[in-house]
């Protein structure tokens, strides 16, 4: 029997159950045992910063930084005071945060005469701390500390991290999680939040929207203030039921705090529209940073740009149609056999998955879990792309974070019918805990298992089979043809099998080398012209031959990926959905016609004839 994140079934169609196996072969780097050698490493090079000559600037600036940290928490707390909060626990926040950052300066100031001293010693701890239940708050406060920015564990820290240390930082929040007591800072580091000038702006975006909602001014037109007050009546009803098992979202000042970021981040910009859900992305945040309206602002606007950015807008229905698909195609990359089976008994995912994508599964997730699947989601952003160029892939995580959390859930899939597993995958009504952890354990060794370009949910150039990665402001391109380039694809590929990938990606270093291609034009075609190492089955052959085919020359060849390539897309799509039906894992489609992969594949990996060679030196 296979083993599927840690459960044992008969059935042998998820690929989740091998990742860990199949993801060594394809990067050393994929394995978890690797990638816990490199976190301690990793940890002790960046301790090591601070024996180089900048040092002493830097911790010139910390103090300076502290002290400044330290006078304006005195100031907030005595204007949180004047605002009519509770005394007693305003102070006590106060001195506790003033304590830790005091602490953490003197360690700064110790760390600076005896860093040569204790590197062997920080190793020695960094082995004993896994045993301690603390040990990634450990970890986390020693970056902070080598990252030169203590004053991050501030709620009113002006650091920001270079992409390095951000990326550094990411690594350790996916293989480690992030200590409840840090996750605040550590995401505002992570989406690049300024707490000044996040006041700033909630300040302005606040009067904007109490503006438009009064129009006392009478600067704005009334089918704005109408529909401002429609989004009022329209939070009333929503916020009273958003976690309503949570008591801390029930007592003050929450509910306030809640109605107020919302309303002012919705009347912030034109294009913005309140969808059902939205709320139950922002309490969470709310509560991550206790009730900081500005905080919360600037997180839930670095959250929707980052993974949603095409989802609270007016139309949003490509947006979601885009994911639901990408879901339908990534299952059936990952686990065929779960993929026929939902198929076979009329279960799609729009019939469960859309309130999981408007609220990246804050709707069905308590809220403890809920933060650690954002933590995994915003490490996995800033590791796999450029900085500035997160929200790439971004899009596609909570896509593959449902595909993985399907696989997981077989168990209880398949006995039930059209019916039963509507209604479970719409409320989960199972233990939950041990599960997402699981996911969570597998979903980075996924991710690098998936291509670019299928994780790429909303790219308009995908369609043509052009690399969007390259050059600087492709993704901001989005003109009317891009937008009817980005329908076109969900038409063409809505009734598809397998996911399409790039051929640019195809032809690159790792994926062409684990990667058995298969092409299934006409054998006369094949051998005027192929890809080396390709096989050719042609269209004709019958389906269950060619499937048996292709699982020997895989496993002979020990290939990863299967890749088909066809005249033209519709023909090679078609065999990729007769190996998907044969429960064949990791299957794709090259999303253009042979021809054109041809053109932008190198000389040397082509196989001519001696005469379509001499042709081609003709026409030159």
């Amino acid at each position: 029997p296979m083993t599927c994140c840690g459960t044992a079934y008969p059935n042998n169609g998820s690929v989740v159950s091998s990742v860990s196996s199949e993801a060594a072969l394809f990067d050393d780097s994929l394995s978890n045992a690797s990638l816990a050698k490199r976190v301690p490493s990793s940890i002790h090079r960046v301790v090591s910063l601070q024996q180089n000559a900048s040092a002493v600037v830097l911790r010139k600036d910390i103090s300076v930084a502290v002290a400044r940290n330290a006078r304006d928490l005195k100031s907030t707390s005595k204007k949180t005071l004047t605002n009519g909060g509770d005394k007693a626990s305003a102070t006590a926040r106060s001195d506790l945060t003033t304590q830790s950052i005091n602490k953490e300066a003197s360690k700064n100031n110790n760390n600076s005469s005896n860093s040569t001293n204790n590197n062997n010693d920080d190793d020695d701890e960094n082995t004993n701390s896994k045993k301690d239940g603390n040990s990634a708050g450990v970890k986390f406060a020693r970056v902070f500390d080598a990252l030169s920015t203590p004053n991050a564990l501030s709620p009113l820290s002006t650091k920001r991290l270079d992409p390095k240390s951000k990326r550094l930082l990411a690594q350790i929040i996916i293989s480690e999680g992030s200590p409840p007591q840090l996750r605040g800072s550590i995401w505002s580091l992570l989406l690049s939040i300024s707490p000044c000038i996040a006041k700033w702006q909630y300040a302005g975006c606040t009067r904007r929207a109490q503006r438009v909602a009064t129009n006392k001014s009478k600067m704005h037109s009334q089918k704005e203030t109408k529909a401002a007050i429609q989004l009022l009546r329209q939070m009333a009803k929503d916020i009273p039921r958003c976690h309503a098992y949570h008591a801390r979202l029930k007592s003050k000042p929450y509910p306030e705090a809640l109605r107020n970021v919302l309303l002012a981040w919705t009347l912030a910009e034109r294009p913005r529209m309140y969808w059902q859900g939205l709320d139950s992305i922002c309490a969470p945040l709310l509560l991550l940073h206790k009730s900081n309206e500005a905080l919360t602002f600037a997180s839930l606007e670095g959250l929707i740009s980052t993974f949603l950015s095409d989802i609270f807008v007016l139309n949003n229905h490509l947006a979601l149609q885009e994911r639901l698909l990408g879901l339908q195609h990534i299952v059936s990359f990952l686990d065929p056999q779960l993929s026929n089976h939902l198929r076979d008994i009329g279960v799609t995912p729009n019939l469960y998955a859309i309130s999981w994508f408007l609220t990246l599964f804050a709707h069905v997730l308590p809220i403890d879990l809920v933060l650690e699947v954002w933590d995994v989601f915003l490490g996995l952003a800033h590791v796999s792309s450029p900085p500035g160029k997160e929200a790439r892939c971004a899009c596609g995580l909570p896509v593959l974070f449902a595909a993985v959390l399907l696989s997981r859930l077989r168990s209880y899939i398949f006995p039930e019918d059209f019916a039963g597993t509507t209604v479970f995958l719409s409320r989960l009504p199972c233990p939950l805990t041990k599960i997402v952890r699981d996911v969570l354990h597998s979903l980075p060794l996924v991710f690098r298992l998936v291509p670019r370009s299928v994780l790429r949910l909303n790219d308009p150039l995908r369609s043509r089979g052009i690399d969007s990665g390259r050059g600087e402001g492709t993704e901001q391109e989005e003109e009317p043809t891009g937008m009817s380039s980005r329908a076109q694809f969900v038409e063409d590929t809505k009734y598809e099998r397998s996911p399409r990938i790039q051929p640019c990606e195809v032809l690159a270093g790792p994926m062409f080398d684990k990667s058995l291609i298969v092409d299934v034009r006409s054998e006369k075609a094949f051998a005027s012209e192929h890809v080396l190492g390709s096989v050719n089955i042609p269209l004709t052959t019958d389906r269950g031959h060619a499937c048996r085919t292709v699982m020997a020359q895989r496993v002979q060849l020990g290939s990863l990926f299967v890749i088909v390539l066809g005249e033209d897309i519709e023909s090679a799509a078609i065999f990729s959905g007769a190996l998907v039906d044969q429960e064949v894992t990791m299957v794709m489609t090259v999303g253009t016609s042979a021809k054109a992969m041809f053109e932008q594949a190198d000389s040397s990996i082509l196989v001519r004839s001696k005469r379509s060679s001499s042709m081609s030196k003709t026409t030159e």
